[in-house]
C-alpha cells in the first residue's frame, strides 16, 4: 500500500474502532493453524498413520 492508502486505512479503522492485531500462525505440511494444539494434533494423527513420514 502507498502512504495515501495507509492513511485511509487507518482512518477507516479509527472511525469504526477497529484494531489490527498480529497473531501467531503455525505451518504444518502447507496448512496454516491459528492454534498450536491443532497443528500438533494433526502432526500426531499423521505420525500415527505413517510413522516414517514427517
Amino acid at each position: 500500500m502507498n502512504q495515501e492508502g495507509d492513511k485511509e486505512r487507518a482512518e477507516v479503522m479509527s472511525r469504526h474502532g477497529i484494531r489490527e492485531v498480529l497473531t501467531a500462525q503455525y505451518l504444518y505440511k502447507g496448512y496454516r493453524y491459528t492454534h498450536l494444539s491443532d497443528a500438533v494434533a494433526q502432526a500426531t494423527r499423521d505420525s500415527t498413520r505413517d510413522p516414517g513420514r514427517r
